[in-house]
């Protein structure tokens, strides 16, 4: 196994004691690299005293916030930050009509959801998309090489509120 995640901190366990038992099975070569998702900084900085991870993966999207401390402690480890319901997850109905992602995608030559992926990489975020078609995984992709000015980041930053 390539990249094993562990998807969700279970309550009745210590994440400690999870990711310490992912360590013992990439020791052993069953399992290449580690990563955490649906964590608070603690329970970040827990995981990375038992083992260390290539990635954590936590909802993030211009509704949601992305806990900043998750954040600061992935850039300063080197982690992959992937951000999972970048359109929002439930409130994806949302995008196409939401008036300042209608008006940066206008400007970049975007969709709205386009513009979601181009912020996505504007935070430094691996967008975790889901594509039903071809065309859509591709668009995504060709997002996510655009660049957004600080002002358009500032400003979809902002809908989080």
């Amino acid at each position: 196994v390539d990249l094993y995640f562990l998807h969700a901190v279970d309550a009745r366990v210590p994440i400690a004691e999870s990711v310490g038992a992912l360590g013992r099975l990439r020791d052993e070569g069953k399992i290449a690299r580690i990563g955490v998702s649906n964590v608070s900084a603690p329970e970040l900085r827990a995981a990375l005293r038992e083992a260390p991870l290539l990635a954590v993966q936590n909802e993030g999207s211009p509704f949601v916030r992305m806990d900043p401390d998750v954040e600061a402690i992935c850039r300063a480890e080197g982690l992959v930050l992937q951000a999972y319901a970048p359109m929002g997850g439930w409130r994806a109905g949302r995008v196409a009509h939401e008036p300042t992602l209608r008006r940066i995608a206008t400007e970049l030559g975007l969709s709205p959801f386009e513009a979601i992926v181009a912020w996505t990489r504007s935070r430094g975020w691996m967008p975790v998309c889901g594509g039903s078609r071809p065309e859509n995984a591709r668009s995504s992709a060709e997002a996510a090489r655009r660049t957004l000015s600080d002002v358009q980041r500032e400003a979809i930053d902002a809908l989080a509120g």
